[in-house]
């Protein structure tokens, strides 16, 4: 199954203080997210990195149409963070587990929270079986479609979920 996301702008600010503070407390808030933010840009500042150009090799269609190939430029580091992370999660755990929590494993995953936007906006498919089993509710009685408010898709409840 894919998890579900909302977003607080569209409600009054006490809802979002009453789902943090009093309902899920352990969550991670926008401001944590903007922290481990940092840690990452931060951490990719302080190594040396090298650029590659990667070869975008046309798709076959693109190949029938005779585009020309561009490439593209990409830093990329010249160290593997993964230890750095793991040593970082470590110390940030004693101060803020909640924090430590979202520091990424691998330079891989760094640079991909990097490119989605950051760690907010980066969704992980990799949840483990005790994951899902403690922290996620089934959503089958979930239907997608038209929303009665705005122009966009909802999701309607054909029967109580949780």
């Amino acid at each position: 199954g894919e998890e579900l996301f909302m977003s607080f702008d569209d409600f009054d600010p006490k809802y979002e203080e009453i789902y943090y503070n009093k309902l899920h407390p352990d969550d991670p808030t926008a401001t944590d997210y903007d922290r481990v933010d940092k840690i990452i840009r931060d951490s990719f500042d302080s190594i040396p990195t090298k650029t590659v150009y990667v070869d975008d090799t046309p798709t076959r269609k693109q190949y029938k149409q005779k585009q020309k190939r561009k490439k593209s430029q990409k830093k990329i580091p010249t160290v593997d963070l993964s230890i750095v992370f793991q040593l970082l999660r470590n110390v940030v755990k004693v101060y803020d587990e909640k924090l430590a929590t979202l520091i990424p494993d691998t330079t891989i995953e760094a640079r991909s929270i990097l490119e989605a936007g950051g760690r907010e906006k980066f969704i992980s498919n990799h949840r483990s079986v005790d994951w899902i089993t403690s922290n996620g509710i089934c959503v089958d009685g979930l239907v997608a479609g038209p929303s009665t408010i705005s122009k966009e898709k909802g999701v309607f409840s054909f029967r109580v979920t949780a």
